[in-house]
Order: C-alpha cells, then sequence, then structure tokens
C-alpha cells in the first residue's frame, strides 16, 4: 500500500513538490557513502530551515563551494571528483574535476594535456574563453581548430530529411539544427567528452566548462561537466583553496612602460592620446591598431552577454573593474588561417563622456607549435593585461 501512494504521488502532485519526491527518491535509490568517500566540512546541514547557506569545503582537493537550492549535505569524494548521490545519470554522470597542473604551465596547454591523456590529438582542438564570473575565475571551453565540416553522403541526406520534417510538422529540428547535433558529435569525436557543448534537445544549461583562477592558485583548475536544470552547487561560487584557507590575492603587475610611446591628435574630437606602436609580445600582434576612439553622449549601459556554445565565432559582451573603472567590453571572436582574430570595443565613462576604444588582436593558434614555443605561447595568451594597457591608453585621453 506504501508503495501504491508513493507511486500516485509522483504521477499527480504538481510543481515543487513533485520536483521534491523525485529528488527524494533519487537520493534513496543510491547507496549513501562511506565516511572515507566523505572530505567535507559543512556550515549547516539545514539551508532551507536555517537560512543561512550551505558550503562543502575539500581538504583533500582544496577547494570550496556553496550547495545550490534544495540540496543538502551529502557531496562526497571519489578520487579528484566531487559527486552527488543520485545527481546526473549512467549515462551522464555530473560531477566537479579537480586537477592539478604546473605552475609555469598555462591553462590552455594543462587542458590540451586532458584532451591527449583521452588519446586525442590536441591539434585538432583549440581552447576557447568562454567568459569572466565576478570572482575572478576565467571560463574556458574546448572546440575544434576547423570548424568546417565536410558532411558525408549520409549526413547530407538525414539534414535534407530534418528539413523536410520540419516544414511538414512545424517542428524546430531542422537542417540547421541536424547541422549542429552533426558538428557537437565530431567535436566530442576529435577532443573528447570535455569538449561536450550545450546539448541539443535536451534540458542542460551549460556545456562542458573548466574553470581558472590564477589569482588563487596557478597550480589548479576544475572542470564541470554539462549542467541540468538544477546542479547541486551554486554557480559562481566554486573557490579555490590553499591549505584549505582563501588564498591570497597577489597584486597585478604594470601593463606596459610608456616612455616609447607615440601620440594621435584627433582634431575632429578635440582629444589626443598616446598609444604604443606595436604590442610588447612576441605572439600576439594588434591586427587593427592603434585603438579607434570615439566620443558620445549619455551614460555607460552593459547589457552582459555569453558566447554561443560550438560555434566558429564567439561574441559576449562583459561588464569589468579595471583599475577603479567600470567598462562595458564587448568582444567578437573568429578562426582564420590558423589564428583568432578579436575585436574589442571597450567603453568606458570618462569626464561625464562616452569613450569607446575599438581595435583587433590576432592570436595564433598556439598548439601548432612545438615546445617550447607552444609553452611560451600560450603563457603570453594567459599573462599578458590587454585591460591594463587599455585602461593606460583611455586614462591618458587629452581633450582639448
Amino acid at each position: 500500500m506504501k508503495k501504491i501512494i508513493v507511486f500516485f504521488c509522483l504521477l499527480f502532485t504538481a510543481g515543487l513538490l513533485l520536483a521534491g519526491c523525485g529528488q527524494q527518491i533519487n537520493v534513496n535509490v543510491n547507496s549513501a557513502p562511506t565516511s572515507t568517500e566523505q572530505n567535507n566540512e559543512a556550515v549547516s546541514s539545514t539551508p532551507e530551515q536555517t537560512g543561512q547557506p550551505l558550503y562543502y569545503v575539500s581538504k583533500n582537493l582544496d577547494i570550496k563551494f556553496q550547495y545550490g537550492y534544495g540540496f543538502s549535505d551529502k557531496a562526497y569524494e571519489q578520487g579528484d571528483k566531487i559527486m552527488y548521490p543520485g545527481y546526473g545519470t549512467p549515462e551522464h554522470p555530473e560531477y566537479i574535476e579537480v586537477f592539478t597542473k604546473d605552475g609555469n604551465q598555462s591553462i590552455e596547454a594543462a587542458i590540451l594535456d586532458v584532451i591527449k591523456k583521452q588519446g586525442k590529438n590536441p591539434k585538432d582542438c583549440q581552447v576557447v574563453t568562454r567568459g569572466a564570473e565576478d570572482n575572478g575565475d576565467l571560463e574556458y571551453t574546448v572546440d575544434l581548430v576547423n570548424p568546417n565540416i565536410i558532411y558525408t553522403p549520409q549526413e547530407k541526406q538525414e539534414i535534407k530529411q530534418a528539413d523536410a520534417d520540419a516544414k511538414a510538422d512545424g517542428g524546430p529540428f531542422n537542417g540547421d539544427w541536424k547541422k549542429q547535433e552533426i558538428y557537437n558529435q565530431r567535436l566530442v569525436g576529435k577532443c573528447s567528452a570535455y569538449a561536450e557543448p550545450l546539448g541539443l534537445g535536451t534540458s542542460k544549461t551549460g556545456p562542458a566548462t573548466f574553470l581558472y583562477n590564477a589569482t588563487a592558485t596557478k597550480t589548479k583548475f576544475v572542470f564541470l561537466t554539462p549542467a541540468m536544470d538544477a546542479q547541486f552547487y551554486e554557480y559562481g561560487t566554486i573557490e579555490f583553496l590553499c591549505g584549505g584557507v582563501s588564498c591570497p590575492v597577489a597584486s597585478s603587475a604594470p601593463a606596459s612602460t610608456t616612455a616609447d610611446w607615440k601620440t594621435f591628435t584627433d582634431a575632429k574630437q578635440e582629444i589626443a592620446f598616446r598609444y604604443p606602436d606595436t604590442l610588447p609580445t612576441t605572439y600576439i600582434r594588434g591586427a587593427e591598431w592603434p585603438p579607434k576612439i570615439t566620443i558620445a553622449a549619455g551614460n555607460l549601459k552593459c547589457s552582459t552577454t555569453s558566447p554561443a556554445s560550438s560555434s566558429p565565432s564567439f561574441e559576449q559582451i562583459v561588464s569589468k573593474q579595471i583599475n577603479g573603472r567600470t567598462y562595458c567590453v564587448q568582444s567578437l571572436a573568429e578562426g582564420a588561417a590558423g589564428s583568432i582574430y578579436t575585436t574589442y570595443d571597450y567603453s568606458a565613462a570618462v569626464n561625464n563622456k562616452l569613450i569607446t576604444a575599438a581595435f583587433t588582436i590576432q592570436e595564433p593558434q598556439c598548439a601548432n607549435y612545438d615546445d617550447p614555443q607552444q609553452s611560451a605561447c600560450f603563457s603570453e595568451e594567459q599573462t599578458y593585461d590587454l585591460d591594463g594597457l587599455v585602461e593606460q591608453i583611455v586614462s591618458g585621453i587629452q581633450f582639448k
């Protein structure tokens, strides 16, 4: 009788109660982790009752995060992975995985090493910066170096059939959807599940993502599996620790000296600004340089966005604090002939005016180099302070 009642509860209870029943069943089906599997210190075991956030702190992996709403203190560790009972499926487990790297190795090279250990050729794959969190974490995804797909005869037929089916039933799964599905399959096939993009036709809310924060630690980064609608961790709260406590914040080095900078005078806008003739880098260069400075009336407004997953171009808008000044940074990255060309628009309010600095940077595909050039290239892309350089230029604008 109890089983029947539970069955009808699952069928007919709506909304949050239904989700609660489902979650309870998931936890009960899986065996509870043993005490040796749990390496966490929780602030509270009943966050819903106390209103206080619940945290997981790993002494072994030196990582901390806040539990997602409705999740209790049940996370446990299996090797370098942090898991939650009943979360995900056997075919698509969901977890946080912690990696270590040499402090002198770039994060891009470290991620490509992960791909290589899966038996894949890292030269087929590229590491792409997806965005940044408010806590300083940088997000990275893995994409194909060559996004151009040559379809097989069977795939061409499937694309054609998808268009015909969508036209007949009015559904969204047309030929373009099929092309994206094929692209996703090629991406995972060449770069492993660590490159899994946003799932099509599923409830996944984000692609496979790597997180890295060089300010906190240069020797550790994490991998997040593609997320479902609910995450057992609160996104944006993952924190790298140093010996179980928050890592000290390192001071930033100056972006560049200005002794040999040139001066550009814009008589029409009645401004002058100084800039370096070339970037002080070996592998990164200015494709459209110096920056084009424009002045407009109005206030700074920034509608932030995230880049699309598994696309040959990545466009995003982020808000940044650079040396105490708020910038709205719009970027569009596109791959071409072994390089990534990123067009930037840095906008900020200066002297009650809206200033925008626009330019394009060319970054090579570092994976095409052999070491030691490959490591040097990745290191330069990771450490060069482009934000600091822009702030130096903008703060030095003279109004006539």
